[in-house]
């Protein structure tokens, strides 16, 4: 059921921080409708297309998700809220690139299998501002493109200019603790059936890395990593104020989302064995209470 009770919401997506996975739930909660999405493939057009919208489409508006600078509020015509959720710095690079490697889809993708670059390649190319402090750009709300090759860096000054506007923003959160995040957004603005499928692990990304390649990585997001520390203040308060339930809500959650996963995994609650849909269905009716 879509609420009829709910904030307007600007879902800042970081690349690899879960928002793929966190996007399917959140468009649960509204109406098709009412969706903007920025196209992952042209971002700056895409939000150009947005804040340039008339205002009778705007006002239809009460959802914008996407790889987005901040800012996109200030152009629209009712009030919306931030949220986002963000990932350690070293670990987002990392997944980025391998990410790279597997797509076929996409001119960057495309630039950087055709050069059959190595990590160390890929950090030194400057081919993406994704390597370099990209937390700290969107946030920041910096007006440069968000695509194309020798981006100029993030200046120093974007750092305090971020830590400002997560200070406004309705609900930070931290990938690595991803079920917390729903659990407390279902409970500050009223979500249902926040459940979600597990996705498919990139096979290519390895397990341990070459310390030269954590250390380049490290210097190369400096910013991100001073706002990752930050953001995980902010994220420990959003716990405190949610109360001492969260441990118990938390582990029931986590109990039906992984009797979710065989549903998933059959596609239809008519595939699965009697005893087993009985025991799935009382798990959400009793959550969900």
């Amino acid at each position: 059921m879509v609420h009829t009770n709910k904030k307007n919401i600007i879902f800042l997506h970081m690349p690899k921080a879960g928002g793929t996975t966190f996007n399917d739930v959140l468009k649960r909660q509204y109406n098709k409708d009412s969706i903007y999405e920025i196209d992952g493939y042209d971002q700056d057009a895409s939000f150009d297309k947005l804040i340039n919208l008339p205002d009778s489409e705007k006002e239809k508006i009460n959802c914008v998700i996407g790889h987005q600078r901040y800012g996109a509020h200030s152009h629209m015509t009712k009030k919306f809220e931030y949220i986002t959720i963000l990932r350690d710095p070293v670990q987002r690079v990392l997944s980025d690139y391998y990410y790279m490697k597997l797509m076929s889809k996409g001119d960057i993708s495309n630039y950087i299998n055709s050069k059959h670059f190595t990590f160390e390649e890929y950090l030194n190319s400057n081919i993406l501002p994704n390597i370099s402090n990209f937390q700290c750009r969107l946030i920041s709300g910096v007006k440069e493109p968000l695509m194309g090759m020798n981006l100029k860096p993030v200046p120093e000054s974007c750092l305090e200019k971020a830590k400002r506007n997560l200070n406004n923003f309705l609900y930070v959160g931290l990938i690595e603790n991803f079920d917390e995040n729903l659990i407390i957004l279902r409970e500050l603005l009223g979500w249902e059936n926040i459940y979600y499928e597990k996705k498919r692990v990139n096979t290519l990304k390895p397990k341990e890395y070459e310390e030269k390649i954590i250390q380049m990585i490290r210097e190369k997001n400096k910013l991100d990593i001073e706002l990752y520390e930050y953001a995980k203040k902010t994220f420990e308060k959003s716990k405190l104020n949610y109360g001492k339930t969260l441990r118990s809500d938390l582990n029931k959650f986590q109990k039906v989302n992984k009797f979710l996963q065989l549903y998933y995994k059959a596609r239809s609650l008519s595939k699965l064995p009697l005893k087993l849909k009985k025991r799935i269905r009382f798990s959400l009716k009793k959550f969900n209470n």
